[in-house]
């Protein structure tokens, strides 16, 4: 059976403005705002001190670093500061609204910080020191847990094309998995975005949480324990009719 899209049944409405939503975009405008009044010089100071780079993080334990350069962005580039916000919004007001402001913040940091801390790990791994700066990191989280929890729910691709979140969020990580591979030194930080989905799943579907591996062994040893309890018990069931034929 064909199916076909219906562009009629598309309602475009605008997601609530939620509490973390509304603190999140405050806080990066205004890191923003202050690296613009600051000039150059400064803004190269604040960029040293609190962009994520792997050999100050590494070498030099500046734990900060994976925290802080999610609020720093391009100074020269307002599109990527209004790119990284908009989609904060647009799909993370859903979330916070359906978990309520701790939730949403804590899995926010969570996603940003560990992007942060495997993108310092394929630094070092492909040898290519090199700052990172911005929220995609936590972004790339956001996007994952709403295809997680609205799967099914109509969105647009780039703004034009409309399919199912999950389809979209899969576009987006396989552009991010080719984009790792053709042009690892473009300077932007594919990683960040793919270690922010990454760490997003794990958290979301525990498989972080030592506790769910012990609990499942433990199910698992129950199970066969049981099983061997039941084979025994069938073996003597089978005996004891055998004794009366």
């Amino acid at each position: 059976m064909a199916s076909h899209y219906d562009s009629s049944q598309v309602q475009i409405r605008l997601p609530p403005f939620t509490p973390a939503i509304r603190a999140l975009i405050i806080a990066n405008v205004a890191v923003q705002v202050l690296q613009f009044l600051a000039g150059p010089e400064a803004t190269g100071v604040l960029q040293n001190l609190f962009a994520l780079d792997p050999g100050h993080v590494l070498r030099d334990l500046w734990l900060w670093q994976p925290v802080t350069y999610m609020f720093l962005h391009h100074p020269g580039d307002i599109w990527h500061l209004i790119f990284n916000m908009l989609t904060l919004w647009m799909f993370g007001g859903d979330i916070e609204a359906r978990w309520r402001a701790a939730r949403f913040t804590r899995y926010y940091f969570v996603c940003g910080i560990g992007a942060g801390v495997l993108t310092c790990a394929a630094n070092v791994l492909r040898r290519e020191p090199s700052a990172t700066i911005g929220a995609s990191g936590a972004i790339f989280g956001i996007l994952l847990a709403y295809a997680m929890l609205f799967p099914h729910r109509i969105t647009l691709f780039m703004g034009l094309f409309p399919m199912p979140a999950r389809v979209m969020v899969g576009l987006f990580a396989v552009l991010q998995l080719y984009f790792v591979g053709a042009f690892s030194r473009s300077g932007v930080a594919y990683f960040a975005h793919l270690g922010g989905m990454l760490v997003g799943w794990l958290s979301l579907t525990g498989w972080w949480d030592p506790r769910k591996w012990i609990a499942e062994a433990r199910w698992k040893m129950r199970r066969r324990r049981f099983k061997t309890l039941e084979r025994r018990k069938e073996e003597e069931e089978e005996r004891t009719s055998y004794r009366f034929h």
